[in-house]
């Protein structure tokens, strides 16, 4: 097997150790992506169509990292290898995984959690502002802010009378 420079760094594998062993990497994944990983490598090493998958590892550090990957067979002397790609989509995976628990947050909270566009136009309102202001997510979308929240337009005009005593310019909502 070969493996590049890169793919050893990726997969936290010192080079001067060789190339580790399929059960090795096996034993790094995650245990719900190695029935995944096994499967493709099957499926590639049959020469069988299969996707891109995606693999959860465990470094023996205790970190976690998430690569997409994509394996092929092809023939090289006479015998069957497998060629791919890895590639680590940790970070992507973290934000994603990290906004995923915003949203699970704001949409059971039951503080009303809204937000606008630059023309105070509302962008998303949780299932709180539904109750509150008894408007669905879907009707109260792209409508202005003060006409669906009207203590925000006092609110506002309080602020922006505060800032002008303060010596700072607010901006008037259209």
């Amino acid at each position: 097997a070969l493996w590049s420079d890169q793919l050893f760094a990726l997969c936290r594998v010192d080079p001067a150790a060789g190339v580790p062993t399929f059960e090795r990497l096996l034993e790094l994944a995650d245990p719900d992506s190695r029935g995944v990983i096994a499967e493709a490598r099957t499926a590639a090493l049959e020469g069988r169509e299969h996707d891109t998958y995606q693999a959860q590892m465990r470094w023996p550090d205790g970190s976690t990292a998430w690569h997409v990957v994509r394996w092929e067979a092809v023939s090289l002397s006479g015998r069957r290898r497998i060629v791919g790609t890895h590639t680590d989509v940790t970070e992507l995976m973290q934000r994603q995984l990290a906004a995923e628990h915003l949203a699970a947050i704001v949409s059971t909270t039951a503080e009303a959690i809204l937000t606008v566009d630059a023309e105070y136009r509302i962008q998303t309102w949780n299932p709180a502002a539904e109750r509150l202001f008894v408007w669905s997510a879907e009707a109260a979308r792209g409508r202005p802010l003060f006409e669906l929240v009207p203590v925000a337009r006092k609110r506002f005009k309080e602020r922006r009378l505060a800032d002008a005593f303060a010596g700072e310019r607010a901006e008037t909502p259209h």
